[in-house]
């Protein structure tokens, strides 16, 4: 009430306006400051500050198409600072719209002194995000040349080189990257994730293997049991059953005298988002235990993963999979339709072919840790349909995930099971 009667008695004062408008942000009433922060840009219209302020208010108070527009107005406002087209960028590409985004950043640097190896990251991958895949690369390599050893450039390069289809030159940029930063686990991580891309399986588990190690001075951590869930995945995808299960429920005990490897470099969070989490560990654990008909153990592993990731495919798989045995049929139901629309979502861009090097991989997956979440999602609906008696989606989901991963033994073995369970439930 003080903050509106202050409003009504200065409704020209910008100082007023905007102080009224961070009020009613901070109560979380971002509606409300819309029209204050309107009023203070239309008394100062080259106020770009406030344009930025205006822009996110709107985002978040669900107004994007508003939002981008007010982002836009930075492009032609007078003598904008490049940290402000910087924010404006970062909005614009919250928002989607990257060709402004990018109209931002190059503006951006035209205006500063001397290059920024920040700008130039951000236009980079708005590039690759507009998939202008040739001109990340360039970018990327401008801001490389300012920060030689920076991880966070060097694993944004190997992206861009895998959706470019060059593939040796992604693995010498990530083993460059290596042999630079040795300690940092998410560099192994992405190497492993990139031999899966790649389809070196083998050599995926074993760089997998040596990321488990590197985690065995802090082996209840995240990043821990999302190491043994990827050594996990890739042993089952060998069809290794017994040797998954052993990384899986081993514990090594804290070693103390170790020094701790660092884990505090930050990967891409659209792509690596759910593969660096413990949710996957705990949606294996959640499936082999219901391969064993262990209900209860599977139940509490997917409270677990639901608590991580609530909206996930495949915790949806896990639970429609669960309620079913538990007799809750509608709910089984719901929760394998709510999964499915991942898979209806994706499979236009899949059609079946011969030659699986025509899938223009580049629109499927935006980086190396999304390739194989979207493996083990698929695999995992695909039990969901053999778990409901729905066959032939299920043969339909490994057929076309085995287009994906050609190489990989589990997806035969997969397909020829359910093949075999249908013609024996059509004969009963």
């Amino acid at each position: 009430e003080a903050a509106h009667t202050a409003k009504q008695l200065a409704p020209d004062d910008v100082e007023m306006l905007t102080w009224f408008a961070n009020t009613v942000f901070q109560l979380e009433k971002p509606g409300e400051a819309i029209p204050a922060l309107t009023r203070a840009i239309q008394i100062t219209p080259n106020n770009t500050a406030l344009l930025i302020q205006l822009g996110y208010v709107k985002s978040l108070a669900g107004k994007d198409e508003a939002a981008a527009e007010t982002y836009r107005q930075i492009i032609s406002a007078e003598n904008p600072q490049s940290h402000e087209l910087l924010d404006a960028a970062e909005g614009l590409k919250r928002l989607g719209d990257f060709t402004n985004a990018i109209a931002c950043l190059e503006l951006g640097l035209e205006k500063l002194s001397e290059p920024n190896s920040d700008f130039l990251k951000q236009l980079a991958l708005a590039y690759k995000d507009s998939k202008q895949y040739e001109r990340a690369l360039e970018t990327l390599e401008d801001a490389i040349k300012l920060e030689p050893e920076s991880i966070e450039l060097l694993i944004a390069k190997t992206d861009v080189l895998v959706l470019l289809e060059r593939p040796q030159a992604a693995e010498a940029t990530l083993e460059h990257a290596i042999n630079i930063h040795p300690e940092y686990p998410a560099l192994h991580q992405m190497m492993s994730l990139f031999y899966r891309t790649t389809g070196q399986i083998t050599k995926a588990l074993s760089k997998a293997e040596e990321l488990v190690a590197m985690h065995s001075s802090s082996s209840q951590s995240a990043e821990a049991f999302a190491a043994r869930a990827l050594a996990a995945e890739l042993a089952r995808a060998l069809l290794q059953h017994e040797y998954a299960i052993s990384i899986l429920e081993d514990q090594p005990a804290v070693n103390t005298t170790e020094s701790p490897v660092s884990d505090r470099v930050t990967i891409n969070a659209d792509g690596y988002h759910f593969t660096l989490q413990a949710a996957p560990y705990h949606c294996l654990l959640a499936e082999i235990a219901l391969e064993r008909d262990e209900e209860i153990s599977a139940a509490n592993h997917l409270t677990e993963a639901v608590n991580l990731a609530p909206e996930h495919p495949r915790v949806k798989a896990l639970q429609s999979r669960l309620s079913l045995r538990t007799g809750d049929h509608d709910f089984a139901k719901q929760t394998f339709q709510s999964a499915l629309e991942y898979i209806d979502h994706n499979k236009e861009n899949i059609k079946l072919i011969d030659t699986p090097a025509e899938i223009d991989c580049a629109s499927l997956y935006p980086d190396i840790g999304k390739y194989h979440e979207d493996i083990c999602t698929r695999l995992a609906i695909a039990e969901a349909a053999v778990e409901i008696k729905q066959w032939e989606k299920s043969v339909e989901i490994l057929e076309l995930t085995s287009i994906l991963v050609p190489n990989e033994p589990l997806i035969s073995a997969l397909i020829a099971r359910t093949l075999v369970l249908r013609a024996e439930f059509q004969d009963f």
